[in-house]
This record gives C-alpha cells, structure tokens and sequence, in this order.
C-alpha cells in the first residue's frame, strides 16, 4: 500500500496475536487520531512490517490501550517512521509500549505518553537500529522488573530529553530502571538530557549502560530504592559527564563501575551511599575529574575488590575511601601542582 491514511477509526480486538492496524510493504502511510484498544495476548495495537525498508510513514496521535500480555502498543519493523504525540497503556505483563526491532532505523520516535502497571514492562524497545531519535517521551510504569527505555544491540542512536518514571522495584536478576543497555553491539549512542526518577524500595537503577564510545551526559537521575544506582557502567569507553545525581537510598552508588577504560568528569553527586563503586578487578583505566560529591554516607571512593590498575584521580577531590586488597595502582593528578602514584 502506498500513499494510504487510516484516521478516525475505532478499534477494539478480542484475541490472541492480532493486529488493531497491520500495514506492510507500504510507503507514505500516515495513521493518526485512532482508537485502539485490544484485549488478548501477543497483540499489536499498530504493525508495521517492512523490514530494512525506508516507508516515510507517520503515527501520530493515536490512542492505543493493551491488556493482554506480552503485547505491544506500536512495532516498528522499519525504515523512516515519526511516531509522535500518541497514547499508550500497557496493563499486560512483560508488554511494550513502542517497539523498534530489528532491521529498522533512521525513525524519529518523540512526545509520545507511555503509561503501564504490571511486571517486566518495557515502555520503549529498540533492537538492531541505528541513526534513530528518542526523545521528549513521558514515560510512567508501576510494577516489577520495569523499564522506561531499554536498548540492544543498536549504534548511533539518540536518546534525549525524556522523562521517565519508574515505580517498584526490581529483582537481582532483573533490576527496574529509567533507562538501561543489553547486549550485543552497543556503540555510540547518546543518552543525555533525561530526567530519570526510580522509586522501587530495591534494585531500581537509574541508567544502566552497556554502550561503548557512547555519551551518557547531563541526566537529572534520582534513585530512592537500596541498591539503586544512579548510573552503572558496564561496559568500556564511556563517556560519564555533567549528570546531576541524588541517589537516598542505602547501598545506592552514583556510579557503580564494573569495566575499563571509562571518563568520569564534571558530575554533581547531591546525595549517594558511594559516591564511585568499582565492583570488578577488570575495571582498570578509570578516570575521574573534576566531581563534585556532598553528602556521602559510605564512601567517595570505594574499590572492593583487590588488583583495579590505574585509577586516575584528575583534579578529584576525595574524603573517605577504602580498598579492598592490594595489587592496583591509584594516581592522583592536579595540573600545574603534581603528581602521586601509590599502590593500593
């Protein structure tokens, strides 16, 4: 289908794995100010199915409400897709609000309002994209093991400016949180300029971020919950800087630090357990500078496990600290005065 508008349409479905709106192999498609609601498992409010296919379509303020499980309000397999301004309510369990998978890109995804309660919703999804934008959405889950954004295996993506609120709690194997990174090829990806609030009373993180050569920058991130990180870095060459971060709950880390080769710099840490917790041996390379930590109830700086190597200390202040066993190397640098080298 080409050149084709679907509007003013009133929609409700009964069953499993059906379609409020499917379009496929079109181009120029333009859905908007529909009313969708579907109450089975497996459902998609709106499909587009054209993969690796660039269609110039817009969805755009529709209202879509999904009940049953696993199901998804809008699925995006393709090319060139504004959805914006539109409506979504997921009530059922592990169901996603927008979903951009594989094969797809170049979609500008914003101003959208994702709400839900139930476990293990994800408001919005996107896998296998590059060159996309996600930004300026309103995101509120209540429930388990929810999270606002999650991103897999994706490259040169944006995610900027949205809001995202996460109630409940997570669990040790799948901790909630604003916004978080899988696995796969995660290169290059912005993540800057959201505010993140957690209020799970256990495991609700932040931004959890597995992205290599990637930006995550001035983020406003607030954690309640113990053991509730504002920011976890999982992955190596990450630039971490100009976030403002209040994380009250005990145990609760602003960084929670895991790989090598990471710059930490120009931070303000409001509240937090740890200030930097490195929590791996293989967290080597670290740089911090020029962070700003107040009100610190455990440490500034705490290496728990023994033989972390070169931890640059760059124009740092550091109160409390505390190593864990011996082997690693800290080096404390202030351009223009000097330099200490000391073993752990």
């Amino acid at each position: 289908i080409m050149n084709t508008t679907f509007s003013l349409n009133n929609i409700t479905t009964f069953g499993s794995t059906v379609y409020g709106i499917y379009a496929v192999s079109g181009s120029n498609i333009t859905i908007v100010n529909n009313t969708i609601r579907q109450l089975g498992a497996s459902s998609r409010g709106i499909l587009f199915d054209n993969a690796n296919t660039y269609s110039s379509a817009n969805v755009s303020n529709n209202r879509i409400i999904e009940e049953g499980a696993s199901s998804r309000g809008i699925e995006t397999k393709t090319k060139g897709l504004l959805a914006t301004w539109n409506f979504i309510n997921i009530s059922g369990g592990s169901a996603e609000g927008i979903n951009d998978p594989t094969s797809g890109g170049f979609n500008f995804i914003t101003r959208n309002t994702i709400v839900g309660t139930n476990t293990s919703l994800t408001g919005i999804y996107f896998g296998s994209v590059q060159n996309s934008n996600y930004s300026h959405n309103n995101i509120s889950l209540n429930g388990t093991s929810n999270v606002g954004i999650y991103i897999q295996n994706s490259h040169h993506n944006a995610v900027t400016e949205n809001n995202v609120t996460i109630y409940g709690p997570g669990n040790v194997d799948a901790a909630a949180a604003g916004i978080r990174t899988g696995t796969g090829t995660l290169q290059y990806n912005t993540i800057s300029n959201n505010i993140i609030n957690t209020y799970g009373n256990l495991w609700a993180y932040g931004i959890v971020a597995q992205t290599q050569y990637s930006n995550v920058t001035e983020n406003f991130i607030t954690t309640t919950g113990n053991i509730s990180h504002a920011i976890e870095i999982i992955s190596s060459s990450t630039n971490a800087s100009n976030n403002v971060i209040t994380a009250t709950g005990p145990l609760s880390a602003a960084f929670y630090i895991t790989a090598s080769d990471n710059l930490i710099q120009n931070n303000t840490v409001l509240q937090a357990h740890d200030g930097f917790l490195i929590d791996n041996a293989g967290a080597d390379r670290l740089n911090l500078t020029l962070n700003n930590l107040t009100n610190i109830a455990g440490y500034d700086l705490n290496i728990t496990t023994a033989g972390v190597n070169n931890t640059i200390l760059t124009s740092q202040d550091i109160g409390k600290y505390w190593f864990t066993g011996s082997g690693g190397r800290v080096d404390i640098v202030y351009p223009g005065i000097g330099e200490i080298r000391f073993l752990e």
